[in-house]
């Protein structure tokens, strides 16, 4: 630095010949220094850029040219003060490396495509590269490139240099629509701020860098979710015109014949696919048949999905359940058609929901069920693993709002089976919990579209199996009901908002059609009757019928139709109607503003209402007789008879040699049922601890009255307690020993007399009875 080296290097440019060999290697050397910010600062203050773009074109000069720019470009500081002040060097700049990419010196290209690569990064940078038309320069690269590689074989440098060229510009043109990406979500923010709808939109600077990794994402889902189907995108329909998504696939199937560097050109290639197919008028694409470079026939989706199976590349995968991602999960706007009538003669436009559905079936017939599946299931590679069926498992959410799709994965083992629950359990790596707990919100969304059942942490496995096993029968019952009870309550509803002209013509016509009258069902304190009365000619007094309101929800049961029109509103009694509610919140990102809403047909709502009935039975069947309006459906509950226990307690023990479960039903609970009765009349008294007064004194017999306890006991005596007090109160010898007997009788009988003042007691062995006097706190005894 004191010795100002950059100036002396510009010094020696200047005066030194182009064609010299030495010029090369001062700006080599030159490049190097560039690498330190103070060098790059004094670079761009003593105007080198400027000098090093003035010289002649020569390629071994223009080689070291490259290597400068690429050291600049690292530098955010020189790039912002490049485009905001020395904004007239950016035309010769983007010349420069045009020229350099179409060049045969690998090394300089090499080194420009990674300058553009993270160039681009700058609002400047790309507009002024889109002023030069170098989109359609780069895609004739990238042609030239691949048609190089299809052909025969050369040597492994040229093919090694070959293939980091075609990774290289692929990277470039992912970072260019990336970045468009961006600008255009600005766009669209831009507009809905000044229609006065949305968020105020990001300003992007021409002299800042667009933070990609921070934005990228949520401009992605913005343009899918914001972005009308003819929107215009200039970047992005100058590449469909230029066929750069054949380019693209083409290139896709070169890079995967090489192995050795195919991990990190296939991984590119298929994050550009998925920005490429961010408009729905280009996501048909992936199902148009191309040709390999070994002559086979093979779709983009096709590829797509043998990528996202097991491809032995974890990143790779993860692009390709991006792409898929972004193809399935987008906004549906089958619930809110536009009803704007055109023209016979004008040919009809295909809309966004035609491309889903077209969607929705190429990724069924290539087993894309199979493969997303499959993916729900894999543990390796362990850290990984996570993340990979939190992706397949949004992707089936997407997939899912197709009945026949829906209708096949609701059959398969792992959804039917509560295999799905179990893997909700835990993570297959505890760090990973917070993307677990993604996949538990995924996997429950889709828990509720296939079966119809909400989960929660308190729901047991158990009642969810339960649950889903019943909304299976549901879907799948049919429903019929009496034609002839729509026909009274639309003749109520008439005749109660005065349309009494409509519904005597709706009479007649009933008459003349089906030779008879409307059915007359009177209520009955208030409440319909449980089966109709006897029919009344039309012009009797009718009463009111209770009031039905649409709920215009979507039904959660998945129906027996296989087209993939949406569900239809269900009919609800309620006060207030509802409003539309969506599919699910993380897929419904659809600007509902400007849509119109198509309502259901009667015999839809009537279908649905029935099945919601259907569905809250305990034990639904699959086979039930027509439905009612005026009484509530209720299928009977299995009858267990045969399997109940006896109630007499011999008969169940003889049933327990061949019934384990304790003679039948219920069995368990009579049996302690039975020892209860038993055992009930019966008390325990604690005597106290046992002492020698106790070692040979047992008790032969006991009485109870009011709150005391007479105990006779072996050697004669009887023994009078207060409940839950010890000692006694007192004890009352009723034998004495003599010569003939030495030992003491035992009591063997005690008795009360009916004013509890007495108490009797008898000895069998000598002929003896006692009469004690007992008095409310003192015991004595008299023979």
């Amino acid at each position: 630095m004191k010795n100002n080296i950059p100036k002396l290097l510009l010094n020696f440019i200047s005066i030194t010949n182009i064609n010299s060999p030495l010029i090369f290697d001062i700006i080599r050397y030159l490049s190097a220094l560039l690498c330190h910010k103070k060098f790059a600062s004094d670079f761009m203050n003593y105007e080198g850029l400027q000098l090093l773009l003035d010289l002649p074109y020569n390629q071994r000069a223009s080689t070291g040219i490259s290597t400068c720019l690429y050291a600049l470009v690292f530098h955010s500081t020189i790039m912002e003060r490049l485009c905001a002040y020395s904004s007239h060097l950016l035309p010769s700049i983007i010349s420069l490396c045009l020229k350099l990419v179409k060049g045969e010196h690998e090394s300089a290209c090499s080194h420009v495509t990674l300058f553009l690569t993270l160039a681009f990064q700058y609002r400047a940078m790309i507009e002024e590269f889109d002023n030069q038309n170098g989109l359609s320069k780069f895609i004739d690269i990238l042609k030239k490139t691949s048609s190089i590689l299809d052909g025969p074989p050369a040597n492994e440098l040229l093919l090694f240099l070959h293939r980091q060229k075609l990774k290289h510009l692929c990277n470039a043109l992912y970072r260019y629509i990336a970045c468009h990406t961006l600008l255009y979500a600005e766009h669209i923010r831009r507009t809905k701020d000044h229609n006065g709808v949305g968020m105020s939109p990001q300003i992007y600077m021409n002299n800042k860098a667009l933070e990609l990794e921070d934005n990228i994402k949520a401009a992605f889902e913005y343009i899918q979710s914001n972005a009308d189907y003819d929107a215009i995108w200039m970047a992005m329909d100058d590449l469909h015109r230029l066929e750069g998504f054949e380019v693209a696939m083409n290139a896709l199937f070169i890079s995967e014949d090489y192995r050795g560097d195919r991990y990190d050109a296939t991984s590119i290639i298929i994050s550009l696919l998925s920005f490429m197919t961010l408009m729905p008028r280009y996501q048909l694409k992936l199902c148009e048949p191309l040709s390999t470079p070994t002559g086979e026939t093979c779709t983009a989706i096709k590829f797509v999905l043998q990528a996202a199976e097991d491809y032995g590349n974890t990143e790779i995968q993860k692009q390709a359940l991006s792409l898929i991602i972004g193809v399935v999960c987008g906004p549906y706007r089958a619930n809110c058609p536009n009803l704007t009538l055109t023209p016979a003669s004008q040919p009809r436009k295909t809309s966004s929901d035609e491309v889903m559905h077209k969607m929705w079936a190429a990724i069924r017939v290539n087993n894309g069920i199979k493969v997303l599946m499959s993916l729900l299931l894999t543990k390796t590679p362990l850290c990984h693993a996570d993340a990979l069926r939190t992706s397949a498992c949004m992707a089936l959410n997407g997939l899912c709002r197709s009945r026949g799709v829906r209708q096949i994965a609701s059959k398969l083992h792992l959804m039917s089976s509560g295999q799905l629950l179990a893997l909700m359990r835990e993570p297959i790596v505890p760090e990973n919990y917070v993307t677990h707990s993604k996949f538990c919100t995924y996997a429950s969304s889709l828990l509720e579209v296939l079966f119809g059942v909400s989960t929660d942490k308190t729901t047991s496995e158990p009642s969810l199996l339960n649950k889903m096993t019943k909304a299976d029968i549901v879907s799948k019952t049919p429903i019929t009901y009496n034609n002839d009870e729509v026909y009274h309550l639309l003749h109520s509803t008439l005749i109660e908002h005065g349309l009494k002209t409509t519904a005597n013509s709706l009479v007649e016509e009933i008459r003349n059609k089906h030779k008879k009258d409307i059915l007359v069902y009177p209520k009955k304190h208030g409440h319909f009757p449980s089966t109709p009365s006897s029919s009344t000619p039309l012009h009797s007094p009718i009463t009111p019928c209770k009031k039905l309101y649409i709920k215009n929800s979507r039904s959660r049961l998945p129906s027996s139709n296989t087209d993939d029109t949406p569900e239809t509103p269900v009919l609800h009694k309620s006060k207030v109607p509802h409003k539309s509610v969506g599919v699910i919140e993380h897929l419904n990102a659809l600007d509902k503003k400007n849509t119109v809403y198509q309502p259901p047909s009667l015999d839809d709502l009537i279908h649905n209402f029935m099945r919601e009935q259907h569905r809250k039975c305990d034990y639904p069947m699959s086979i039930v007789p027509p439905f009612s309006l005026f009484r509530e459906h209720s299928c009977p509950s299995p009858k267990t008879e045969h399997y109940e226990a006896p109630v007499n307690m011999a008969a169940r023990q003889c049933r327990r040699q061949y019934d384990e479960h304790h003679g039948g039903t219920r069995g368990r609970y009579l049996n302690h049922k039975y020892i209860y009765s038993k055992f009930k009349p019966y008390y325990t008294h604690k005597l106290g601890t046992r002492n020698e007064e106790w070692e040979d004194v047992n008790l032969t017999s006991c009485l109870t009255f009011s709150n005391y306890i007479v105990a006779g006991c072996n050697n004669g005596q009887i023994r009078v307690y207060e409940m839950n007090q010890y000692p006694p109160y007192n004890c009352i010898q009723t034998t004495q020993p003599s010569s003939e007997n030495p030992d003491c009788d035992p009591i063997t009988s005690l008795a009360i007399s009916s004013s509890e003042k007495l108490v009797a007691s008898t000895s069998t062995a000598v002929r003896m009875s006692c009469v004690s006097r007992v008095n409310s706190r003192l015991c004595s005894g008299s023979k």
